[in-house]
């Protein structure tokens, strides 16, 4: 199986592929909203790292969020876009699981909590442990208050990692006083984890996921009086 996964939620963004033999091919990039954006000359780029043509894809799988909904929006379009010739299927692993994933896999960690700014005096969040190696989510993707998500970590001590933080450094380290609760850092979601958990998924015997993006605010509606 060669498949490629596009990771756009966060500023950080990323292209994968794993060949049939299981190497992973991987390019990333600073999102840089001053220039055009590079996404399809990374394609390109990997897919030549890899050393397969497109028709050679036999599946696409997108990073759906949570995150930048514009981000997620884009990797579903290409991925759609590249999958729509040869009929191959186009499925979804969460960008934060896969982030959970990656840091559950560092010695020591228990449960992690994947926050991000939601806007809105809001943030998202999820928590995930590991049971019997494979991921597990404890709560869903939910909004929360700044003084509920300090509640629900310390009640489960989570370790708090977040792709925000270049944006959201100060508020955190006030919420988190401890700083062993907290990862000093932006930590992004890769697209050769959504690759390694979808994996993992497949293995597990788990359904695929949608490609839909993970959009937790409702829609803005329309001021009355306005179309």
């Amino acid at each position: 199986m060669n498949r490629l996964a596009l990771e756009l939620s966060t500023g950080e963004k990323s292209v994968a592929i794993q060949t049939a033999g299981g190497t992973v091919h991987e390019r990333t990039w600073p999102e840089d909203r001053s220039k055009p954006d590079p996404l399809y000359e990374m394609l390109d780029a990997v897919r030549m790292d890899a050393g397969l043509s497109w028709e050679d894809l036999t599946g696409v799988i997108v990073g759906r969020g949570p995150g930048q909904y514009s981000g997620m929006r884009a990797a579903v379009s290409a991925a759609q876009g590249l999958a729509l010739p040869g009929g191959i299927p186009v499925t979804g692993v969460s960008s934060g699981a896969a982030q959970a994933w990656r840091m559950l896999r560092e010695p020591g960690r228990g449960v992690v909590a994947i926050l991000g700014d939601a806007r809105r005096e809001r943030w998202w969040m999820g928590l995930f442990d590991l049971d019997q190696g494979a991921l597990r989510s404890i709560a869903d993707w939910a909004l929360y208050t700044g003084e509920d998500v300090v509640t629900a970590v310390s009640a489960s001590t989570a370790y708090v990692v977040t792709s925000d933080w270049n944006r959201c450094s100060e508020a955190l380290q006030e919420m988190f006083a401890a700083p062993d609760l907290l990862h000093a850092g932006p930590f992004f979601p890769r697209a050769s984890d959504l690759l390694s958990l979808h994996e993992s998924r497949t293995a597990s015997g788990l359904p695929p996921e949608s490609p839909l993006p993970i959009y937790l605010h409702p829609p803005v509606a329309a001021p009355k009086g306005r179309g």
